[in-house]
């Protein structure tokens, strides 16, 4: 299966680039983009299974995903078309998870397997570079769907926290952060934390996926995998650290008060992390069991 998604990447990106080259029009890239976006999602259907837990893909995530995808592509290229930017703000709202479409993530995310998650973390982010630099959406429009997903993916890791909150939160906040620093930091800034937000999720997919193949759903994170999430998620030190702090650059440029809220999420993500390890507890489904929880 992991082969069969390289090949897939590989074609997609031959495909990108041979529109982009061959083609002056922005309307054209997206909706080939959204197209092979649609015949890349059936592919996770090689498998059925329960999630990033037994590598497997569930129906229902499956298509979820493929309405989604299919509903948005359409409010967008409709809304481009035609000129009515509620539409396209509509379209984006639910490609990418924000307030009040954040569910789908979560579902998504509960039933794919790991190269799945990694397709939605990497090329399903592309069209946010696109469609940033070409038009502006109303700044009280992104500021209110900007503080509403905080409130909403916080919701979620608080109530819920386990690791699919923890993944579709960090999905949804990093879209987030691309879609609203697009048009104020310049492209190779913008490139930048794009691949290091690529790199940061494939390594958090890489630990999760690690720790059910050792112990499944009820291995007890101790030392042998302190190193890990320290480096990763955890300040001071890590990748992690430098990723959220060139996010934290990037939002300076927008808005002190979205550098805040996001930073306000951060911290409960470092909250979950702390927990999840220093509370002698297991990772779940979609919570951790433990004796002594900090939240």
């Amino acid at each position: 299966l992991f082969n069969v998604y390289i090949w897939c990447f590989f074609i997609v990106a031959l495909l990108f680039g041979f529109i982009f080259v061959c083609s002056n029009s922005l309307l054209l890239i997206i909706f080939c983009l959204e197209s092979v976006n649609m015949l890349l999602i059936p592919l996770c259907l090689y498998g059925f299974g329960g999630g990033l837990h037994d590598g497997h893909v569930t129906k229902r995530s499956a298509i979820v995903m493929f309405f989604v995808g299919s509903l948005s592509g359409v409010l967008i290229v409709y809304g481009w078309v035609y000129s009515v930017m509620s539409f396209v703000w509509l379209g984006i709202s639910l490609k990418f998870g924000f307030f009040p479409f954040s569910w789908w993530v979560y579902s998504v995310v509960g039933g794919f397997d790991y190269v799945a998650i990694l397709y939605m973390s990497v090329f399903h982010k592309l069209v946010v570079v696109l469609l940033g630099f070409s038009f502006v959406i109303n700044s009280s429009w992104l500021g209110l769907g900007f503080f509403l997903s905080i409130m909403l993916v916080s919701f979620f890791l608080l109530f819920s926290p386990g690791y699919v909150s923890f993944l579709s939160g960090c999905l949804v906040v990093s879209s987030l952060v691309m879609f609203c620093i697009v048009g104020y930091v310049n492209f190779i800034l913008l490139v930048t934390l794009l691949i290091f937000g690529w790199i940061y999720h494939y390594l958090l997919l890489e630990f999760f996926s690690s720790c059910f193949l050792r112990d499944g759903f009820s291995g007890v994170l101790w030392f042998e995998s302190l190193w890990f999430v320290f480096i990763f998620v955890s300040f001071p030190v890590g990748f992690g650290v430098f990723y959220k702090l060139l996010s934290l650059y990037c939002l300076g440029f927008v808005s002190l008060l979205y550098s805040f809220m996001w930073g306000f999420y951060q911290v409960l993500e470092q909250i979950w992390a702390i927990n999840l390890v220093f509370s002698f507890g297991g990772i779940g489904y979609y919570s951790e069991y433990s004796c002594f929880r900090l939240v």
